[in-house]
């Protein structure tokens, strides 16, 4: 009887603190700074299942992905992963915001390289993507290089088109 009252006790001197946390993987080191008391600001909260996004306010806003286990879930780390999956799937999904995509008049467009000479900015607006973890024996940086390459080739081709809008 003596161990219950023990038992709640210890569960009412818990105090629940807001803060972010750092982890250092290498020295397995850890990082915690408390933020102040008050109802935290979210902007652009979605919700998928249990699991919410949203975006901070202030100085620095950062997306936080909050993930929620159930308390009598069998495998809680492999529910927070599908959790984790889900919410990147849906979050990833969104298509590029215009102001990044390249405009102008088109000299390239694969499907992982877009080149465009945009005459009003006087540019050559350029965006490539680059697997991070590329099939085969070629790597990141070799892949990174010949997109480098194949831009090089592609202004060449175009220099005087390229010219003519001085």
């Amino acid at each position: 009887m003596e161990e219950k009252k023990d038992s709640k006790k210890s569960l009412a001197e818990i105090i629940k603190v807001r803060g972010t946390g750092i982890i250092y993987l290498p020295e397995n080191g850890f990082e915690f700074k408390p933020q102040k008391e008050g109802k935290p600001q979210q902007a652009n909260v979605k919700k998928y299942g249990q699991a919410k996004v949203h975006s901070t306010v202030g100085a620095e806003p950062k997306r936080v992905i909050t993930l929620q286990c159930r308390e009598d879930a069998a495998d809680p780390y492999s529910e927070f992963v599908s959790q984790f999956e889900s919410v990147m799937k849906e979050e990833c999904k969104k298509a590029v915001p215009d102001k990044l995509q390249p405009t102008g008049t088109v000299l390239k467009k694969d499907d992982d390289l877009k080149m465009t000479l945009n005459r009003a900015k006087r540019q050559v607006e350029v965006m490539f993507t680059v697997p991070i973890d590329p099939k085969g024996k070629e790597s990141c940086k070799d892949m990174f290089y010949a997109k480098i390459v194949e831009i090089s080739k592609c202004f060449a081709i175009n220099e005087s088109s390229i010219l003519k809008s001085k």
